[in-house]
């Protein structure tokens, strides 16, 4: 069995998943992918597929006893995901007691003050999540547990008090960010709609907007769109395609936060 420098959970939305998933944990296979680069063993579990029998809650449980993890993580919406998650907390802290537990996603983003209250709960990623995880692990990989290093986190020192970090800024460039579907099975996300093969990809992130009812400031921290580069979206639906997928769900915020760059996306399909 593998030792795992980060266990990643991505909770189930329900206490029984309605419909399959044709998304995969977007947030966890790209925060993964900076540990991947530096060297960091990391393990991916999504919960949603165990109401599929794809899953088995045993392959978690086997990763955490067998590995001595740098911290756990845990994204999550709101409603009963976070019920789910924090049953996956406590059994992280049984099994690891010193081990950091992060949440991030979008409602520790929105609530991080309610969110770290909680005793479970070690550490807040506020917005986006791939260099607060990195920053994490070389922390702890040199056994430094002060976290005032590293942008965008609520935490916990060791006498239990809450310290808030300035934010974050995310990553600069998301083309050096890549989807590690290779810790994840793509054909579990994989599905038939009306006759066709159906996976959803996600190629960019933010909005220029402010709507009211949307997540995105809060989430981000800023009117802004940013998005892969449309070479690396063709390269992207390219691997797709190879799997047999006949249609993407593009799952962008607002694609066409930059139209330009989604008039060269098209012209580079059409080649």
């Amino acid at each position: 069995m593998e030792n795992y420098d980060a266990i990643f959970v991505f909770p189930k939305l329900w206490e029984k998943e309605f419909n399959p998933p044709n998304q995969p944990p977007y947030g966890l296979l790209m925060c993964s992918d900076l540990l991947l680069k530096k060297g960091y063993n990391v393990f991916v579990y999504d919960e949603r597929l165990e109401s599929l029998g794809v899953k088995k809650r045993s392959e978690l449980v086997q990763a955490v006893k067998h590995s001595k993890p740098l911290f756990f993580g845990i994204s999550s919406q709101s409603g009963p995901m976070i019920e789910n998650g924090l049953i996956d907390s406590k059994l992280f802290k049984q099994e690891c007691p010193d081990t950091p537990i992060v949440w991030g996603g979008v409602h520790p983003t929105l609530l991080p003050d309610q969110t770290i209250q909680h005793p479970l709960i070690d550490v807040v990623i506020k917005g986006e999540g791939e260099l607060p995880c990195l920053g994490l692990a070389e922390n702890l990989k040199k056994g430094n547990k002060d976290f005032s290093n590293i942008d965008g986190l609520y935490w916990k020192d060791k006498s239990k008090n809450v310290k808030i970090n300035k934010p974050g800024q995310g990553v600069p460039d998301l083309d050096t960010v890549d989807m590690r579907w290779d810790l994840v099975n793509h054909n579990d996300y994989i599905r038939n709609i009306d006759g066709k093969k159906w996976l959803g990809l996600i190629t960019s992130r933010g909005c220029p907007f402010r709507c009211g009812f949307c997540y995105n400031i809060s989430f981000f921290g800023m009117r802004k769109f940013r998005g892969w580069s449309p070479k690396k979206v063709i390269e992207e639906t390219k691997r797709m395609l190879d799997w047999g997928v006949q249609a993407i769900n593009l799952d962008d915020d607002y694609i066409f936060g930059d139209p330009l760059r989604m008039w060269e996306i098209l012209n580079l399909r059409k080649q």
